[in-house]
């Protein structure tokens, strides 16, 4: 297969729905101009679960001030990167004659949907939401629950059990755009596939860390990408893109990453670097002289940059976005041209590795390292940082230990109002995310997509609710 036919699979307009039922998508009338991807990218801005993203933390606790970014805003801004990043390496491959005239437009608006759902299954209150699932089933009662009903001769035992004891939004984001309210988003299987950062099953049949990350340097096989419950959503998305199978043990279920998840990926990374280190300037955690410090010296490669002309900024906000946009561009730049000189490589799967690492530049990479250590000094360690982290903890580990227990009761026992608590809890659950006919694993699952699925304010208002804290 020559590049110009790897690249008709790997841009594949058909929908999921279709390809399931080996269909090819038609759509849109005569009056729509839009691409399909770019059709994509509406139904994700219109869907709940994007819109949740607004109130969903970043890094900075919502109420501190109303100007820090969202998941929402931060999704935005990553998506106007990547589109960034797409066009310029769309004229790359026109070049090479990799694609052709009729498929202009179409890398930058698969990249700009994908960056737009990129954190849509994020837990609420930031990483620590992941980590609360993940600790209640490795150490709480559900550790127990796991032992007691899951089948140790279920070939995805493993799977299914690294599935809750290191619960991952990014596989959440693969199982809503697929399986939101029973049909998901219905979106091309090269958004699918952009979106997929982690192409594999939770667990592998290699060398991995007691975090379940594989111990070598394929970054794409660090974490993993969606549940046992979407893997044959994910195998058709990966035939019909032409994803390549990565053979990494027996009965092992990963891929080589689709060539432009990697600009997703450097789109994330440009932008929560930067609006990490904008934030806590905004809201006065960071000096002003330290994010100068850091974004001066990337700044001022942009052959758009002139001193005189920021010298005559009059105030430090206006001075700080002035930095920030010369040193956006030009880390986009820089990681096109690392996609670029690592084309052959991407597109045969041997090149796995972060764009912005490999951005040969001293001066930059010592850049990005001090803006990670300053915004580690003055906001990750921050007291509001770590108090939201910790309430995460106690309202999303607490939540998931009454609606685990509420099932198993209702489950189990012939009159399921028996137990009032119980029965109050189980009916506080949707409908979708309570049926007692399903395994345990599949019922586990669906509870801690629920809980990882609400915003801050609903996750904290039901637990001070339900705990009699606030009525």
């Amino acid at each position: 297969m020559n590049n110009s036919e790897t690249w008709k699979k790997l841009l594949s307009p058909n929908r999921i729905k279709d390809a399931k039922k080996n269909k090819q998508t038609t759509e849109g009338g005569s009056h729509d101009m839009r691409n399909p991807f770019e059709r994509d990218s509406d139904r994700i801005i219109y869907s709940y679960p994007f819109r949740r993203l607004q109130d969903k933390t970043q890094v900075i606790p919502l109420p501190i001030i109303d100007f820090v970014h969202t998941r929402l805003t931060h999704s935005l801004e990553v998506a106007t990167v990547g589109r960034s990043l797409g066009r310029i390496v769309e004229t790359f491959l026109l070049k090479e004659k990799d694609i052709t005239s009729d498929q202009i437009g179409h890398i930058p608006s698969i990249i700009h949907a994908a960056c737009l759902a990129h954190d849509i299954g994020n837990p609420p209150f930031g990483h620590s939401g992941e980590d609360s699932i993940s600790d209640y089933f490795r150490n709480d009662e559900g550790f127990d629950y796991i032992e007691e009903y899951f089948h140790k001769d279920d070939e995805f035992y493993n799977s299914k059990m690294n599935d809750l004891q290191c619960y991952e939004g990014n596989a959440l984001g693969f199982n809503l755009l697929t399986k939101y309210e029973d049909v998901g988003l219905n979106l091309t299987c090269a958004t699918l596939a952009t979106f997929t950062k982690y192409p594999r099953l939770s667990y592998i049949n290699g060398d991995l860390n007691k975090d379940n990350r594989w111990n070598n340097d394929r970054v794409s096989q660090k974490k993993y990408g969606f549940f046992v419950t979407e893997l044959e959503e994910f195998k058709i998305v990966a035939e019909e893109t032409g994803m390549i199978p990565l053979k990494l043990g027996n009965g092992d279920y990963s891929w080589c990453r689709h060539p432009l998840s990697f600009l997703l990926e450097a789109a994330d990374d440009i932008c929560y670097r930067i609006i990490d280190l904008e934030d806590g300037f905004r809201i006065k955690k960071i000096p002003f002289v330290e994010c100068e410090k850091d974004l001066m010296p990337i700044a001022e490669l942009d052959n758009n940059f002139r001193l005189d002309k920021y010298n005559l900024l009059t105030t430090e906000n206006r001075k700080f976005s002035y930095l920030r946009a010369l040193t956006i561009n030009v880390l986009i730049n820089k990681c096109s041209d690392v996609f670029q000189d690592k084309y052959s490589e991407i597109l045969s799967g041997d090149f796995d590795k972060d764009l912005i690492k490999c951005i040969d530049n001293v001066v930059i990479q010592a850049s990005i390292n001090e803006i990670k250590n300053t915004v580690k000094k003055y906001i990750y360690i921050s007291s509001d940082v770590l108090t939201l982290e910790a309430a995460g903890y106690d309202v999303l580990g607490g939540l998931l230990r009454e609606f685990i227990e509420a099932s198993n009761f209702c489950s189990s026992c012939s009159e399921p109002y028996l137990s009032k608590k119980a029965s109050k809890y189980y009916d506080l659950l949707p409908d979708e995310y309570k049926s007692v006919d399903d395994d345990y694993y599949v019922r586990y699952q669906k509870i801690a997509n629920y809980v990882a699925g609400m915003t801050d304010s609903y996750a904290l208002n039901l637990f001070q609710k339900v705990k009699g804290i606030k009525l």
